[in-house]
């Protein structure tokens, strides 16, 4: 568990709002668009800005899956 979080850090740096976009969306979410999904790590990107009251611009959340099943986020990035 300790060395997939681990990776879904270190892989979460190359992923930026501004990109994430670009590329199309695996599942719309009503908060949250979901844009990368591996079957063990997860990204999402906020639909929410400062204009609907986010305290950023763009949110990015990373999600890791856990032993038992379970997703675990492993990193949160506010952008602008």
């Amino acid at each position: 568990m300790i060395s997939s979080i681990y990776q879904a850090r270190s892989q979460e740096n190359r992923y930026n709002p501004v990109a994430l976009r670009a590329r199309p969306v695996v599942y719309p979410g009503h908060f949250d668009n979901l844009y990368v999904d591996t079957g063990r790590l997860r990204v999402y990107v906020s639909r929410c800005s400062r204009a609907d009251g986010a305290c950023c611009e763009a949110h990015v959340t990373v999600e890791a899956l856990a032993r038992g099943g379970c997703w675990v986020t492993v990193r949160e990035e506010h952008n602008g």
